[in-house]
C-alpha cells in the first residue's frame, strides 16, 4: 500500500497535528475592522487546526466592573447607563463584523445576555456588595457576548461557525484576571478550527468551531 497509512474502512489512520492556540485579547477584537484582521489571521493558519481564544472587546470588562461598583454604592442608575452604552456598542460592532443579515440572528441572544446583565446589577444593588460570584457573572457575560458575535463574523466570513457555550456543557475552568481559558475536549477536524472566549475570572469558555465542508 502506499501512501499515507488507512485502516480497513480507508481512513487514514496517521495522527492529525496538535492545535495552535491562537489568543485574540480585548485590543485584538475592539471594533469589526479588529475582528475581520483576526479572521484572515485565523484562516492563515487553519492547516495547523487553530483553538483561537477571544477575549471580551477591549475596555469592555473594565467597564463592567465599574457598572458592578456603582450597582453596589446604589447608583444603579449610572449603573444600568454604563450598560445601554455597552449594548451600544456591542450592537453596532455586531451589525459590522457580522452583517444585517446575520446580524438579525443576534439581536434575541444579545438582548437575552443585556437582560440578564440587568438583572445582575439588579442583585448587585439588592445586596449592597459586589461578591466574586455578581464579579463572575458579569465578566463571563463579557466573554459570551464577544464569542456570539466574533462566530457570526466568521460565518459572515464564509467560515462554518457555531458557538456552543461551555459553561452548559459542564466544561469549566478558573483563571485569573487576563489569563486565557480554555475549556472542552472535542477534537477538531483536519483543516477546521476552534474559538473560545476566556480572559476573565471563572468565565465559561465558549467556542466557535469552523468545520470544513
Amino acid at each position: 500500500m502506499t501512501g499515507a497509512a488507512a485502516d480497513q474502512s480507508g481512513q487514514s489512520t496517521e495522527p492529525q497535528p496538535q492545535p495552535v492556540v491562537m489568543k485574540f485579547g480585548g485590543t485584538s477584537l475592539e471594533d469589526a475592522s479588529a475582528i475581520r484582521r483576526a479572521i484572515r489571521i485565523v484562516k492563515h493558519r487553519l492547516r495547523s487546526r487553530p483553538v483561537v481564544i477571544a477575549s471580551a472587546f477591549a475596555e469592555v470588562t473594565d467597564q463592567l466592573l465599574a457598572a458592578g461598583n456603582s450597582a453596589a454604592r446604589g447608583e444603579l442608575q449610572a449603573a444600568r447607563a454604563s450598560l445601554d452604552e455597552l449594548r451600544r456598542r456591542h450592537e453596532q460592532v455586531a451589525l459590522d463584523a457580522a452583517g444585517p443579515a446575520l446580524y438579525e440572528s443576534l439581536r434575541l441572544p444579545l438582548d437575552s445576555q443585556f437582560h440578564q446583565l440587568d438583572v445582575v446589577l439588579d442583585s448587585i444593588a439588592t445586596a449592597g456588595e459586589l461578591t466574586p460570584r455578581f464579579q463572575d457573572q458579569l465578566l463571563g457575560a463579557g466573554e459570551c457576548l464577544s464569542s456570539r458575535i466574533v462566530s457570526a463574523a466568521f460565518a459572515n466570513a464564509s467560515l462554518d461557525a457555531v458557538w456552543v457555550d461551555e459553561s452548559v456543557s459542564g466544561h469549566r475552568r478558573r483563571a485569573h484576571p487576563g489569563n486565557s481559558v480554555v475549556g472542552g475536549n472535542e477534537p477538531a477536524r483536519a483543516g477546521g478550527a476552534r474559538a473560545f472566549a476566556g480572559g476573565g475570572k471563572d468565565s465559561g469558555s465558549r467556542r466557535v468551531h469552523r468545520r470544513d465542508q
